[in-house]
């Protein structure tokens, strides 16, 4: 998953792996910083897996995520995904044609209407992609979220991820 820097990308990674590994699963977790101080890109590069991880990064990501334009062709485009390019609703220009499916849904938009916090649309995210793939579920994110979260922001940050969980069984087909 890619953004620009404040996104929360890099908390969001760390949390989806920590709850898939609490789940169970085998995962492991990349951060990825650009040179700016402030607004570069971000990227988080998760692997979940039923087996041991023999590389701890993705060769051929199965989904890739982008918040913003700039992620999209900085971090996306060099790494296109084998089954799902998953985007920030609308606001995201495609510079080529995709092998991958492509799916727009607005994180961003529902953080801020449903939980009153832009920011979150993180959590939504992680929520959402874990309810296709199976990765992990509410309850462990909930408990990696306890662990990694501000308990200022616990309720928020559990709420956007459910709300992205449950918002991902509309799109079996997708994954």
């Amino acid at each position: 998953m890619a953004g620009s820097g404040g996104r929360g990308v890099v908390l969001a990674g760390a949390v989806l792996a920590k709850a898939a590994g609490k789940s169970g699963k085998y995962a492991s977790y990349g951060a990825i910083y650009g040179a700016e101080v402030r607004g570069g890109l971000t990227a988080a590069e998760i692997v979940v897996s039923d087996e041991p991880i023999d590389f701890p990064f993705p060769e051929t990501p199965a989904i890739t995520f982008a918040f913003d334009q700039g992620s999209y062709e900085k971090y996306v485009l060099p790494h296109e995904p084998s089954r799902l390019l998953l985007l920030d609703g609308d606001f995201i220009e495609l510079k080529k044609e995709h092998t991958a499916r492509v799916l727009r849904f607005p994180f961003t938009l529902l953080a801020s209407e449903e939980i009153g916090n832009p920011v979150m649309a993180n959590m939504v995210a992680i929520g959402f992609i874990a309810g296709l793939t199976g990765a992990t579920d509410p309850e462990h994110a909930a408990q990696a979220l306890s662990e990694d979260v501000s308990s200022r922001f616990l309720e928020g940050n559990s709420r956007a991820f459910k709300m992205g969980y449950e918002r991902s069984h509309e799109f079996p087909e997708y994954y």
